[in-house]
């Protein structure tokens, strides 16, 4: 045993010192300590992996040494804060959908407030589909049109929950005030990475099983909510959405503010960049009627105590029946006649004012 002088030695004899270093035994350990060091690294092991799964986190340095023990030095050397604040991120960000449950997620501009002509018709919206589907809603977190979607659900007495950014466009959320923040305490997650955010609001819109009502609802938006809108659709059309079942996928384009979006579709049809078939289940509608309508029909709800929808021409017809990427193609080619029609008619009506105060002058 190297822990022990030889049978040999006597306290009272001299001999001269050992060349080898007091600790030489831990560079070379004999066969019984490198088996105690395997079961100790075999347990470091086993309690670094519970502790992932159950979220707690690890410092860089036991970060490190994990994946350098479970994959070799080189994985050690990739792995960086980064990644291990996304991979902590999408943990607890899953927590909280489970917490809550999945639903109904809402994507819009922070920028549009309660001065946009957006405003009401969104708050409307989210309160409607709340209490129709009676499901979570979703949303970043932000003001804009994802406050007024939480605002709509949180007035039909539903739950409400949000996946946050640090930064919005043209905002920081972590400075708001704690008397503007209408989210409840618990319903609230904040990223700090966009990646994580964006896989998670994608995961509280899926539906894993039949009975779940879930839907992707775009409302007047910049780049962002087009980032979020092309990467969901992007993710239908190579069936990586990570849903059982069918989700619809609506945008709203009040006052025609997603026109140029139709269009956009309109060359990708054309330049044979788009497949008809790879945009089922999305759907653009003009008003609040429409998209009730829809998501009843995709859900199979009755329709007695809805709203009237009321169809207009061109790309109005998409109420019910857009499901396709050709339906939506057909109807952005009608919409710009729809346009001139409506501003001759804007135009004679103006004339018709202009000469009736003539007249009463």
């Amino acid at each position: 045993s190297p822990f022990k002088p030889s049978s040999s030695s006597s306290p009272s004899s001299t001999s001269a010192p050992s060349s080898s270093p007091p600790n030489a035994y831990l560079s070379n350990p004999p066969a019984p300590l490198a088996a105690v060091e395997r079961i100790a690294t075999m347990a470091c092991l086993a309690g670094a992996a519970a502790v992932q799964v159950l979220g707690s986190e690890l410092g860089d340095h036991e970060w490190r040494w994990f994946h350098s023990r479970l994959n070799g030095n080189l994985a050690a050397e990739v792995v960086n804060n980064t990644a291990e604040e996304v991979h902590q991120e999408l943990l607890q960000s899953y927590a909280l959908i489970e917490k809550l449950g999945r639903g109904v997620v809402y994507f819009g501009s922070a920028r549009l407030g309660q001065e946009s002509p957006f405003w009401t018709r969104a708050v409307s919206l989210s309160q409607q589909i709340a209490h129709m589907l009676k499901v979570p809603t979703w949303t970043g977190g932000g003001p804009g049109m994802m406050r007024a979607a939480s605002e709509g659900a949180l007035a039909a007495g539903q739950t409400v929950g949000a996946i946050r950014i640090s930064k919005e466009a043209g905002t920081s959320v972590l400075t708001m005030s704690k008397g503007t923040d209408l989210l409840p305490t618990g319903s609230v997650f904040t990223c700090k990475h966009m990646p994580a955010r964006k896989v998670a609001l994608t995961d509280a819109g899926t539906r894993v099983r039949g009975d779940e009502r879930t839907a992707f609802v775009f409302l007047p938006g910049g780049l962002g909510t087009m980032d979020e809108l092309f990467s969901i659709l992007t993710l239908v059309q190579l069936k990586k959405l990570g849903a059982e079942y069918s989700v619809p996928i609506i945008v709203v384009n009040y006052d025609g503010f997603y026109d140029g979006l139709l269009h956009l579709l309109t060359a990708f049809d054309r330049s044979a960049a788009l497949v008809s078939d790879e945009l089922k289940e999305t759907v653009v509608t003009e008003s609040n009627e429409q998209v009730l309508q829809y998501l009843a029909k995709f859900y199979g709800l009755p329709t007695d105590n809805l709203p009237t929808c009321c169809l207009g021409e061109g790309y109005g017809q998409l109420c019910k029946y857009a499901v396709s990427a050709e339906v939506i193609v057909q109807a952005a080619a009608a919409a710009p006649e729809v346009a001139k029609a409506e501003a001759a008619e804007a135009a004679a009506m103006e004339a018709a004012i202009e000469r009736a105060e003539a007249v009463k002058a």
